[in-house]
């Protein structure tokens, strides 16, 4: 019950940030978060820290929009979120 209690308020924590400011399109046409909107969700990791994260498994892998741009698919975010019990 919990679970599905934290995904709803993740889930609602994306919902208001996709009206507050525009989301990016993958290519599947999933809603992208980039590093800027991060913060907004309480996620306050720099660039590194999110790639020491990422690459222990500890935190969702992003996609490569360009050579220095990345972004989440909104999906993997909401769920991060909810694992932890924020959002």
């Amino acid at each position: 019950m919990k679970a599905n209690c934290t995904t709803a308020v993740a889930a609602h924590a994306v919902e208001k940030l996709a009206y507050d400011l525009p989301l990016l399109s993958g290519p599947q046409g999933e809603r992208l978060i980039t590093p800027t909107l991060l913060p907004l969700l309480g996620i306050n990791y720099n660039r590194n820290h999110l790639r020491r994260m990422w690459t222990k498994g500890e935190f969702p892998r992003p996609l490569k929009l360009s050579a220095r741009k990345l972004a989440w698919p909104e999906n993997e975010i909401t769920a991060w979120l909810a694992s932890r019990g924020r959002g």
